[in-house]
Parts: structure tokens; C-alpha cells; sequence
């Protein structure tokens, strides 16, 4: 069953399917896509926006079942190589057909086995990475920018001057340097257990900025 079907695995880190927009207050959505012309399998995050459905999944040529939080590369080529998964991806597929609509454009039709295949997918892709069967490292484990650096700054007005002086970071510090403490960061957190420190880019700018205020008389 493997063999029958085209696999295009995740490759880069662990986080590299979590995605946000900015001004978006989660991540973006992780999908299956099962192609019955290339008789493929794929697993991608969704920069649609604004409910936006691509063309070739509108039109049923293609299909995606939706995950219900962001997977880490390992927990996404698990769900790749997963032998149910290719199962009812195989009955799908050999119950897909292709027809013209009333425009002339093509589109895709299930039998009803295939239709079932389907249901069943839907609900195996969404719960993918939760229960105890499933691995830590399938589910990409977030945590504020905030709460991650909670610890170094503790409490009060000169919060932001005591993280700074934690971290080695000033009001003359260059995009560059900045970089090299997000690095170390992001680095920090992994070796913790978190994949993604949200938003940890953007809160170190603004920990510079409050600095340079600081510095020019202003407040924290």
C-alpha cells in the first residue's frame, strides 16, 4: 500500500510548518492534501487568507483535511507514512473521478466508499499528535514571548532595564546583535522543550525601544 502512493515528507526543523500572520492571533492551519491525479500525499501549513479555498480544492481534484494544531516535521511525516492513512487515501482514490461541470471546467466526484474513506480521513487527520500513542514531539509546543522571558524580568517599572541587562541587550544594540540573542533565545527555549517562542522577533525590538526611551528621558 505504501508504494502506491507518491510521499512528499516535511524537510527543515521542527517548527517549520508553524506560521502566523501578523495581527493574526494564532497560527496557521496544517493540512493533509491527498491529489488523486498525481496520487500523492503532503502535509503544509495554509497561507489562504479570508476563508480563501485554492481553486483545484474548491473543485474537489484535490483534497485537504485540516489538523487541529500546528505539527512539528516528525509529526507530520509520521502522519505521512501512516499505514490507515494510506489505506483510506488509496480508497479515496480509486473511488475519485473527474467530470465537467456546467462551465466546462473539470471537477471531482466520489463513490460512496470513497466518500466514506473521506469522513474517516477527516476525522483520523484532525486528531493527529493527541492520545497516548503519539509521541510529545508530534505537536509543535508554543509558548508566549512573554511568559518566556517572565522569569528574567520579574515585576515592576524598571521591568524592561533588568531583562535587558539579563540578556545583554541595549538601547545601541544593532539588528545584527539583536539577531544573535534571538537566535540564543529560540535555541534556549528548544533545549527546554519549546519549538516556537512566539513572538520572541518582535519583543526583543520593542525591549530595545524601551530602552532607547529610557535613554531619552521617557518612560518605561
Amino acid at each position: 500500500m505504501l508504494s502506491e502512493l507518491l510521499v512528499e515528507e516535511v524537510r527543515g526543523p521542527a517548527d517549520v510548518l508553524f506560521h502566523r500572520y501578523p495581527r493574526e492571533s494564532g497560527p496557521r492551519d496544517v493540512f493533509l492534501e491527498v491529489d488523486p491525479q498525481a496520487r500523492s500525499l503532503r502535509v503544509d501549513w495554509d497561507p489562504e487568507v479570508g476563508n480563501a479555498v485554492p481553486e483545484p480544492v474548491w473543485a474537489r481534484r484535490r483534497f485537504r483535511f485540516f489538523v487541529s494544531w500546528p505539527l512539528t516535521a516528525a509529526g507530520a511525516n509520521a502522519l505521512l507514512r501512516d499505514a490507515t492513512v494510506h489505506e483510506l487515501a488509496a480508497a479515496l482514490l480509486a473511488g475519485h473521478c473527474l467530470y465537467r461541470d456546467a462551465g466546462g471546467r473539470w471537477a471531482g466526484e466520489l463513490d460512496e466508499a470513497a466518500a466514506v474513506a473521506s469522513e474517516r480521513l477527516a476525522e483520523l487527520v484532525a486528531d493527529w499528535g493527541d492520545g497516548p500513542e503519539c509521541p510529545d514531539g508530534y505537536r509543535v509546543n508554543v509558548i508566549d514571548a512573554f511568559d518566556w522571558f517572565s522569569g528574567l524580568s520579574g515585576t515592576g517599572a524598571d521591568w524592561a532595564v533588568k531583562l535587558a541587562a539579563a540578556l545583554g541587550v541595549a538601547a545601541s544594540t544593532t539588528d545584527d546583535e539583536l539577531a544573535e540573542v534571538v537566535a540564543d533565545e529560540a535555541a534556549a527555549a528548544l533545549s527546554e522543550g519549546y519549538h516556537v517562542v512566539d513572538g520572541l522577533a518582535v519583543f526583543l525590538a520593542d525591549l530595545r525601544e524601551r530602552l532607547t526611551a529610557v535613554n531619552e528621558g521617557g518612560l518605561l
